[in-house]
């Protein structure tokens, strides 16, 4: 056996008569049901993925230099298995766990043999319970990654908001105030409360949501143009604390443009409890009228 080519001592050890081919050919299907599950799942495209495919079967059959030297079968389990090795980090990891246990179920599958005798009859019962198992774990594991990533989406949603929430506590009422003057701007204020609170906020103006209790303070505005270049929020109102504000909108002081005089020409709005979301805009979470 030291005078045979090394390429020939390893067929020898792979190939040991029809057991060794039995293997050869158990070894193939589950190295394919992996590969074409991986491709399948994969985000690539089928037309460049298929050289993955072709390439083995070129290389290891086609080729007459090669194929006296390799053994074909087992070139061709390689091959699938280095495609499926470089598809698999474009496959979620639950689909990954159930590829392999698909392939490891499909070689117990094409294993079963009649009649079975000795340790060669636990080789499919085996193959089937440990892709079972898999299989299994990969529903469980796909189940709950479609969860997450729903929670994922959800949350993403969340910090993009916050981007746009008031960046101070008192700049909520200088657009609440904007919102009263202007119509058009409502739908873009009243995204600011949390949907407990706008309806806090809509109960306590006679509304249904907040784009109608800015409807009904607006008459309380009587001077459109300097209203909102003209409040002043007192200093002390304010209460800050870790990630959370207290605002008391119930002392605002309207004056007219040019002047500095304070006609209170414009609604007192009640006091806001914000918190601040993701470190970046506030959000307002609580709600109560003026006294």
């Amino acid at each position: 056996m030291g005078d045979r080519p090394w390429s020939q001592q390893v067929q020898d050890v792979l190939s040991p008569g029809p057991a060794g081919r039995k293997v050869r050919w158990r070894a193939l299907v589950g190295a394919f049901v992996l590969a074409w599950l991986s491709l399948w799942w994969s985000d690539w495209h089928w037309w460049p993925a298929t050289w993955w495919f072709l390439a083995p079967l070129v290389v290891v059959v086609i080729l007459p230099g090669i194929r006296r030297r390799v053994d074909k079968t087992w070139g061709l389990v390689a091959g699938f298995l280095l495609a499926a090795l470089v598809l698999m980090p474009e496959v979620p990891g639950a689909l990954i766990q159930l590829a392999w246990g698909l392939a490891i179920a499909a070689t117990g599958v094409v294993s079963f043999r009649r009649p079975r005798s000795g340790s060669g009859a636990w080789v499919p019962i085996t193959a089937l319970a440990v892709g079972g198992v898999l299989i299994a774990g990969g529903l469980v594991w796909w189940h709950n990654e479609s969860d997450r990533k729903a929670a994922d989406a959800a949350e993403y949603r969340l910090y993009r908001l916050s981007l746009l929430y008031p960046r101070y506590p008192h700049r909520a009422v200088w657009q609440l105030i904007e919102g009263m003057v202007t119509p058009a701007k409502r739908y873009l204020v009243c995204f600011m409360f949390s949907p407990a609170t706008e309806q806090q906020f809509a109960r306590a103006h006679g509304a249904a949501d907040c784009e109608g209790a800015l409807a009904n303070l607006q008459p309380q505005i009587t001077n459109f143009d300097g209203s909102i270049k003209h409040v002043e929020i007192p200093d002390d109102q304010t209460d800050y604390r870790l990630g959370r504000a207290r605002l008391d909108a119930c002392h605002l002081e309207f004056s007219s443009p040019g002047t500095d005089r304070y006609d209170n020409d414009g609604p007192q709005l009640g006091v806001f409890g914000f918190e601040q979301q993701y470190d970046n805009g506030w959000m307002v979470t609580n709600y109560e009228p003026c006294r």
